[in-house]
């Protein structure tokens, strides 16, 4: 185990993924082989100096069985690989896997009716100009964080399987499989608490996060003054995975009810549910339904996600 080794050891018949393999030169003009390795606690730099290449069978996304020596070089562990030879293992049972976090929110709209005529007259013939039925657009407030809110969040770790839905409402709710319900009365209170879980993680997947979910999140964040980690502002693409952009074809994406139905995976409308009917559910009063909806939202996501690490990682 990686998370074991010390300075020092020796090793012989060890197998580790291949993270990636880069031919370099020293300064002195002497070529080696830099490498990353990892098993599922860790990751581990590696070199393979010029003198046994012809000793070392090596290749990025394999699994190498190796001989080696770990050293220290300025305060991180090293291993030179003395000898290797690539297995049939599948690299996936090598990965070191950060925990991530899987989220994916639901809104509520305001009434049409209930907007002042500047807000109705931004709302159809700005947001919503290319309507066709203009009657329908005015029952989709709630995609605009304009004359919208939060009311439900739920995130699930991908490392333990552990959920949570974050929602608004003042009744006890009985909490679906693999996920614990909070219940808050005040929008900002409900953002501020997903905001604080997501200060635990570096990687996060949604689907279609980057189009609607995080942008949403922080124009309400900021309509309600919650602070925002600055972290969660600038993640690159290595930080946050939004399936949408990864199962495509010919530029066109698919809704997750789509592609679920397509890959054989857990459908999260299968029950008559959609995103649509979340602003009448709520007003109903009808919670329970709207966090069953949205923790099946994320399991279908997470289902995806395990799916895209097997077919392209």
């Amino acid at each position: 185990m990686i998370k074991d080794l010390k300075a020092g050891t020796h090793l012989n018949q060890v197998n580790f993924g291949v993270v990636s393999l880069e031919e370099k030169i020293t300064r002195q003009g002497k070529p080696f082989k830099n490498v990353i390795l990892s098993d599922k606690t860790g990751t581990l730099n590696a070199k393979i100096w010029s003198d046994t290449f012809s000793l070392c069978q090596i290749e990025a996304g394999k699994v190498i069985c190796l001989k080696g020596r770990v050293g220290e070089y300025q305060g991180n562990l090293d291993l030179t690989i003395e000898e290797s030879q690539i297995t049939p293992d599948d690299i996936l049972n090598f990965q070191h896997l950060q925990p991530a976090l899987v989220f994916d929110i639901e809104t509520v709209g305001q009434d049409f009716s209930s907007l002042g005529e500047w807000e109705q007259d931004y709302f159809l013939n700005n947001l919503e100009k290319n309507a066709t039925n203009r009657s329908e657009a005015k029952n989709k407030t709630g995609l605009y964080a304009f004359f919208g809110f939060v009311c439900s969040i739920a995130a699930k770790d991908t490392t333990t399987g552990r959920g949570i839905v974050f929602h608004l409402c003042d009744v006890p709710l009985n909490n679906p499989k693999n996920f614990e319900v909070k219940t808050y009365s005040q929008e900002p209170d409900l953002l501020k608490a997903f905001w604080e879980l997501c200060d635990q993680y570096q990687t996060f997947v949604s689907f279609n996060g980057i189009g609607f979910d995080f942008p949403y999140l922080f124009l309400r964040s900021a309509a309600k003054r919650v602070k925002v980690p600055v972290k969660m502002t600038n993640l690159d693409r290595t930080q946050h995975l939004d399936l949408s952009q990864k199962f495509t074809q010919g530029g066109r994406s698919f809704k997750l009810e789509a592609l679920t139905r397509f890959l054989g995976l857990s459908n999260p409308k299968e029950k008559g549910v959609s995103g649509l009917h979340v602003s009448n559910l709520y007003k109903k009063g009808e919670h329970q339904a709207i966090v069953d909806y949205v923790s099946r939202d994320v399991d279908s996501t997470r289902q995806l996600y395990d799916l895209y690490r097997q077919t392209f990682q």
